[in-house]
């Protein structure tokens, strides 16, 4: 029931391109929803990644990286973090949650766009 548009292509604007663009804006529109929960109890919270996309694309962790700037950004090396978490609950094993602590860091390299806002790069 969503509405969207695509801005800015060309004759040369590829798949990977209208990709990499929806990609980069649901990272936007995370951080936008972000604001609104920090809103909520007045300061900025750090952030970490996680699920299989996150464990294996560096350029993703990246998107989120440049999005959620200036927070704290790092990921969870652990691809089935989600269902891991979620059958923990369902036994009841809160404590066995915070000991999976296998956090990785989101720091790779993030090439500058030229409005001056870190966007990451991706292979065309």
């Amino acid at each position: 029931a969503g509405t969207g548009e695509l801005r800015g292509l060309s004759f040369g604007t590829t798949a990977v391109d209208i990709l990499a663009g929806l990609m980069q804006g649901l990272c936007e529109l995370v951080a936008r929803d972000l604001e609104v929960l920090e809103s909520t109890v007045d300061r900025q919270v750090s952030v970490v990644l996680g699920g299989g996309a996150m464990a294996a694309s560096i350029w993703w962790r990246q998107a989120f990286a440049a999005a959620l700037a200036p927070r704290a950004v790092s990921h969870q090396l652990n691809p089935e973090i989600g269902a891991t978490g979620a059958a923990l609950v369902a036994l009841g094993r809160f404590e066995v949650a915070f000991e999976l602590a296998d956090i990785g860091r989101t720091d790779e390299l993030i090439s500058p766009t030229t409005t001056g806002r870190p966007r990451p790069q991706y292979p065309s």
